[in-house]
């Protein structure tokens, strides 16, 4: 008992010393940077090279990190099991197989829909994401699978978190026809392009007699899973997505919609299927149907009037979409409502009705904007109803078309300076973001027209061709050389607390290097003046963070605030101390095409070279 209580002693007294020692450090390494910031005149950067102070600098900023890392080990061991597991805690793994192997299905069913519950990943779409587990964690996943009291839980949390392999053993069980929920293991599969599995799926609900219509609708996990699968998997092509169509007509026919299904808002005139979450009858099936705008819903809208569903403006959008009404009065009803008339606009735009050789058109169309719509009832600004950035149909137009269409369809001075600031934004936001050579993620994919100008597939429809041709020539020759643009937000952390990008640009810094800065480290040291207390008002937040930033035997430090400009900051100032140090002829050299304050955009290299590369295109015409 003495040899416990003088052991508890001594933690107690080394805690209280390791303590009041950081604390000596602070003031210490405080006082010499005020000097030294008197003596070279306030610098952006101080770069300290005394051995001394940087020693004790590394072991100051080594401390802090250690009691950070301690800090964020005693919260996580607060939380859940499931909590720790979303966020990569490898003893909460240990846990998890103890519960597993203790065989308790009510505890393991509640252990998943927890983890499920938590993902910290929920309604994100990232198919291309896995999550690596212990081996034997993950074999106790599959093999609980196989248990027909945990196989639905089982799926839908290997699906959720995506878990490395999880497609192959829910195919397996799937198509063996021995799950006890085939509905649930078609939803765990969204995001896997299995033609056999969407066959034999949809052969069991029309054939399998077991398959009622309230079996097939309820909960809506049927309709959740196909508009994941049709709209959001990158994977499937467009054959397995005609079948998915196929099929679901089929469906429909074998269990058709009555009358008694029929409510009375669903006959308003601007009646707009709703999502997943409405129904959970076969409106569902019909929602995601009629969301594709295929040609294969025109006999579903046939049936429904059939059993008394009233014309709307859906089913006169869709008919008018697919060639079916081309009728004056029907086009204008469509443009005289406030959410169709951006569905209209939408697809005159994709169907490249809206080009510089059709003035006429454009005239048309916003002529609507000098009167409210009968719609808009209480809706005094164009800009409410415009809210799905209609101004993106002038993107492919050149400057020239641009502003003689402007100045022929718009009458509204105010309405015109704002496409004009709107247009000339949106031409070098994609003009730079062409340079970099990234796609648009939905490239490939098919849009639902309930999306107007929102996750569209438009690579090709966000510059005119010749300055698209433009921007892949100048970045071919600049990957000639090596060079590349860049974001100086390449790397996000989202896990941080940090009130600034600071720490996500400094480890694009040191990526986007060539290795030349290998050695760089960095500690960041921050402290709230004024936080606030809902996202709603970041933008008032008062913060200061000290950055050291370590690199072979000296320490620089740069104090960054709500007003620093950090990214001219990181990649002028600081790259620039640090590349001498190397001795590198390369800089980061700023991609600044149109004389703006300041560009967050990069290239790495030798900044001669770049200039003179980029100097040859004339990106301002």
């Amino acid at each position: 008992m003495r040899k416990l209580f003088f052991f508890l002693c001594l933690v107690f007294s080394f805690k209280n010393y390791a303590q009041g020692s950081l604390k000596k450090d602070s003031i210490s390494i405080a006082g010499f940077i005020k000097e030294q910031n008197i003596l070279k005149k306030n610098p952006k950067v101080l770069v300290i090279e005394d051995k001394k102070w940087v020693d004790l600098i590394k072991r100051y900023s080594s401390s802090k990190e250690k009691i950070k890392e301690s800090r964020i080990s005693d919260s996580l061991k607060k939380k859940s099991v499931a909590e720790r597991f979303n966020y990569d805690d490898k003893t909460a793994e240990k846990e998890i197989i103890s519960i597993i192997n203790e065989g308790n299905n009510d505890s393991i069913k509640s252990l998943f829909s927890d983890i499920v519950f938590n993902n910290i990943y929920i309604g994100t779409i990232e198919p291309n994401r896995r999550k690596i587990i212990n081996l034997e964690l993950k074999s106790l996943f599959f093999k609980c699978l196989k248990n027909p009291e945990l196989e639905s839980q089982t799926a839908q949390m290997l699906s959720a978190m995506q878990i490395e392999g999880y497609e192959q053993p829910i195919k397996e069980i799937l198509l063996s026809g021995q799950s006890r929920n085939e509905i649930q293991l078609f939803r765990a599969l969204k995001y896997a392009n299995y033609g056999d599995v969407i066959d034999y799926f949809f052969n069991s609900l029309l054939n399998n007699k077991k398959y009622t219509s309230v079996e097939i609708f309820k909960k809506n996990y049927l309709a959740y899973s196909l508009n994941e699968s049709y709209f959001n998997n990158k994977n499937i092509d467009g054959a397995t997505r005609r079948k998915l169509i196929t099929y679901c007509a089929a469906l429909l026919k074998k269990f058709p919609v009555d009358s008694s299904l029929i409510q009375p808002h669903y006959g308003a005139p601007n009646w707009i299927p709703g999502g997943s979450m409405d129904y959970n009858n076969q409106f569902d099936l019909i929602s995601f149907l009629l969301s594709t705008g295929d040609v294969a819903v025109l006999p579903i809208i046939e049936d429904l009037k059939a059993v008394g569903f009233k014309d709307n403006l859906t089913f006169k959008f869709l008919n008018w979409k697919l060639g079916v009404d081309q009728k004056k009065e029907t086009f204008d009803a469509l443009l005289n409502d406030c959410k169709f008339y951006n569905y209209t606009v939408n697809e005159l735009f994709l169907k490249g009705l809206l080009t510089e050789n059709n003035d006429q058109k454009f005239v048309e169309i916003f002529a609507k904007i000098e009167k409210p719509l009968p719609s808009m009832q209480s809706v005094n600004e164009w800009s409410d109803c415009l809210r799905f950035g209609i101004e993106g149909i002038f993107n492919p137009l050149e400057k020239k078309d641009f502003d003689r269409i402007v100045n022929k369809a718009i009458k509204d001075n105010s309405y015109k300076q704002k496409l004009i600031e709107v247009y000339n934004g949106n031409r070098k936001d994609n003009i730079l973001a062409r340079l970099t050579g990234r796609e648009n993620w939905r490239k490939g994919m098919p849009n639902n027209w309930m999306t107007p100008f929102y996750y569209h597939n438009m690579d090709s429809l966000t510059l005119p061709k010749r300055v698209q041709k433009l921007c892949d020539l100048a970045r071919t020759d600049l990957e000639s050389k090596g060079y590349k643009v860049f974001t100086d937000r390449d790397f996000l952390n989202f896990g941080t607390e940090e009130p600034s990008y600071a720490r996500d640009k400094l480890n694009t810094l040191k990526a986007q290097s060539h290795n030349e800065l290998n050695n760089m480290s960095f500690f960041i040291d921050y402290k709230y003046i004024k936080k606030s207390l809902s996202y709603a008002s970041l933008e008032s937040d008062k913060f200061e963070l000290n950055c050291f930033i370590f690199f072979d035997d000296i320490v620089c430090l740069a104090k960054i605030n709500a007003n620093t400009n950090d990214s001219q900051l990181i990649f002028n100032n600081i790259s620039e101390i640090l590349l001498q140090k190397t001795g590198s002829s390369n800089r980061f050299l700023e991609v600044n095409l149109f004389n703006e304050k300041s560009s967050p955009y990069f290239i790495f290299g030798n900044p001669i070279m770049a200039k003179e590369i980029l100097n040859k295109y004339n990106f301002k015409e």
